[in-house]
């Protein structure tokens, strides 16, 4: 019945100037609040015809509200052998409901997925249908078929900053299929039939207002409202697998990749030369990953089941270059060369975070692979030609991987970088001149993530872009920047900079007297806006130390009228503290900043903010110079 009236809605509108369903002014004003798109009708339906075959259709009509939703007017699919886009078409209405527009078969861009640095035989299909002019409102129908798939894409019932006024997901699959479903913020059960040997689940939703998109929420990609369905069996190119839990899930992938680890003999002598004169086995640990570092790359590589399955290593022995998966499974083989024992790990990566694993409905969300060296407890991130030994960076770190062994593995969390980890040392020498511009060196030690940007920025950029670059990100205007180093720690996760350059306004003027904020050179800068009616808990990863000393030496013909007295302020999201002493005509600044990671609901929202705001009060502290 739902199909056939999707096909009447389809085939009536084109004969109607408006209909209800297009036209933005009989969205409810309920609805409007908080919003940059309305979702006015969503239907899926996913139904599993084989083991390892499906087919989804989708119907959308969506009215965009603002510049903010301009990504709900692009589809895109990609396509290889594992799915395969049957249709794709839409449809673009103005604000009043009229049809604009119909896509054609030629609108649909197609496209290989294939890049420079990645060999692949997936394509990308697109259909873009912006207007531009606010509101309007776009309709898309899509079809695929599926075949070898281990996870259902998840259904996204609601993003942030979305009104849903009608969507439904139905779930259909031979009665033998089983599967586990799992919701967030679902409160709606679905209605279960069984008819022909077809099991159906329908979940319908209704009148959702849109839950503002508040900044640092806890939320991946935005998805508020979704359902999770986990196979408990699946079958991919041939390979079945038992998805019930994470022990077979790992069992699975262990299989699936397990006997490609083969080196040559040459190869072998290679491993055993490398690490002869190495007396334990962070040492041997250490000299391989260097060798792989110094002699291969990354290349991505999504052929055949490519995206799960490595190539051996022989290939990437001879050819020099691979995949994560590939160069992860090499370095494992070198490592076995050397009597070490080492695991491959699927993992989600990003420096935006990972969705969540659960026990309840597992579904192994991962895009890439490291290595989990247990003996050591280290983990290996081989795509890297420029990471220190055993250290992952925000990349991979503080996630959970699900390590690979024979007998089944398990979800392990890895390292998260703390207080102590992230830290920085600055000292800055500022020799003042009567105009208030100055004369600035700078050194400073970074440590964990926050040298993560130095160390990459040598790594892809020649000196003079280095230069430009710096200038570009400095907290205050440069006028000449005289000299630049930055080093990276081959070692450790360590950065230096050290710099000397000239400077304009970094103090203020007016009539006989001299303004000079104490911490223009690196001013705080974490910081929330104003959000009085908070709906989302707030949730802040970054944690770092910073120890600033700053030497200013006083212009002549300037005396000291007032220095910033001493400052604490402590809280359980942090610390900040800062004392200044006078020393002839040099004042010494020392500032020391804590902060915390924050996972609080939306009611600490403002104590948090306030917290914050305290800190770059006193941050903003000047000592003021006068001239007799």
């Amino acid at each position: 019945m739902r199909i056939v009236l999707f096909l009447f809605v389809s085939l009536c509108f084109q004969g109607l100037s408006a209909q209800p369903l297009y036209r933005a002014a009989d969205i409810p004003p309920a609805y409007l609040t908080g919003a940059h798109a309305v979702v006015r009708a969503h239907e899926t339906r996913f139904t599993v015809t084989a083991p390892d075959e499906a087919d989804m259709e989708e119907w959308v009509v969506v009215t965009l509200l603002s510049k903010e939703a301009e990504s709900e007017a692009i589809w895109t699919e990609l396509e290889n052998e594992f799915q395969k886009v049957k249709s794709l078409k839409g449809s673009l209405y103005d604000a009043n409901g009229n049809l604009v527009r119909e896509s054609k078969k030629q609108d649909v861009l197609d496209v290989s997925a294939s890049s420079e640095n990645e060999y692949s035989n997936s394509r990308v299909k697109a259909l873009q249908l912006e207007y531009g002019q606010y509101p309007y409102t776009v309709e898309f129908r899509v079809k695929k078929t599926l075949k070898g798939f281990f996870r259902i894409p998840e259904f996204v019932v609601q993003k942030l900053a979305r009104s849903v006024l009608s969507t439904s997901v139905v779930v259909s699959a031979p009665s033998a299929y089983q599967y586990a479903w799992k919701g967030l913020h679902v409160d709606v059960q679905p209605v279960a039939k069984e008819a022909d040997g077809m099991k159906t689940l329908e979940w319908k939703f209704a009148n959702l207002p849109a839950i503002p998109k508040e900044s640092f929420h806890p939320y991946f990609d935005n998805e508020y409202c979704k359902i999770t369905i986990a196979p408990k069996a699946i079958t991919i190119d041939g390979h079945a697998g038992n998805f019930s839990d994470w022990k077979q899930i790992s069992a699975f992938f262990y299989e699936l990749n397990k006997d490609r680890d083969a080196l040559s003999p040459e190869m072998q002598d290679k491993v055993l030369a490398l690490i002869k004169d190495k007396q334990t086995t962070r040492e041997k640990i250490d000299a391989l990953y260097k060798y792989l570092k110094q002699n291969h790359r990354y290349v991505s590589i999504q052929i055949g089941i490519g995206g799960w399955q490595t190539l051996d290593a022989g290939f990437v022995e001879k050819k020099k270059y691979g995949d994560c998966k590939a160069l992860t499974n090499y370095m494992h083989a070198m490592l076995k060369a050397a009597g070490i024992e080492s695991y491959m790990a699927n993992i989600f990566a990003g420096a935006e975070g990972a969705p969540e694993w659960t026990d309840d409905s597992p579904v192994p969300y991962a895009n890439h692979v490291i290595l989990y060296v247990p003996s050591e407890k280290m983990w290996l991130e081989c795509t890297s030609t420029n990471l220190p030994t055993g250290y992952l960076g925000d990349f991979t770190s503080n996630r959970q991987a699900l390590v690979l062994m024979p007998d089944g593995g398990s979800i392990m969390q890895t390292p998260t970088l703390t207080l102590a980890d992230n830290t920085r040392s600055g000292q800055f020498s500022i020799r003042l001149d009567e105009a208030g511009a100055a004369e600035v060196q700078g050194h400073l030690q970074y440590a964990g993530e926050l040298h993560e940007p130095y160390r990459d920025l040598i790594t892809v950029q020649k000196q003079a872009d280095q230069e430009k670059t710096f200038i570009e990100n400095a907290d205050f205007p440069v006028a000449q920047l005289q000299q630049l180093k930055i080093e990276s720690s081959e070692s450790l996760p360590q950065a230096i900079v050290q710099y000397a350059l000239k400077a304009n306004s970094i103090a203020t003027r007016s009539g006989k007297r001299m303004f000079v904020p104490v911490s223009r050179i690196k001013p705080f800068k974490r910081s929330l806006p104003a959000n009085e009616k908070r709906i989302l808990d707030l949730k802040l990863r970054e944690t770092y130390a910073l120890t600033d000393t700053f030497n200013f030496q006083l212009p002549a013909g300037y005396a000291l009228e007032n220095l910033p007295p001493t400052k604490r302020i402590e809280s359980e999201f942090g610390l900040y503290e800062l004392q200044a002493i006078q020393q002839g005509q040099e004042v010494r600044v020392v500032r020391r900043i804590e902060m915390l990671p924050v996972s609080v609901p939306a009611a600490w929202y403002e104590e948090v903010r306030k917290f914050y705001q305290e800190v770059t009060k006193a941050d903003g502290a000047q000592m003021v110079l006068i001239k007799p």
